[in-house]
């Protein structure tokens, strides 16, 4: 996977995985890096989507608002960097 190549890194979280061998710790630190790159979310959103996603008294639509700004942050960039 190219470092540049936007298309398709969003979409790494809805397909299945199957790890056949070990695996570098230095891709996901490569992956992290290319996710940050565009620039929807940083590290303070993660931690505020994990403290509610682990919460187990967390609703469903207390996780949809959190992520609703960085679905609109998505939407709004060019046609060419999003992913069909």
């Amino acid at each position: 996977m190219s470092v540049r190549s936007k298309r398709g890194l969003l979409h790494l979280g809805y397909e299945k995985t199957i790890l056949s061998e070990a695996t570098d710790p230095n891709l996901l630190y490569d992956l992290e890096r290319q996710l940050f790159d565009f620039h929807i979310f940083d590290d303070n959103n993660i931690k505020e989507f994990a403290k509610v996603y682990f919460n187990p008294k967390s609703t469903q639509g207390q996780l949809y608002g959190l992520l609703s700004p960085f679905v609109d942050r998505y939407r709004q960039l060019e046609k060419d960097e999003r992913i069909e």
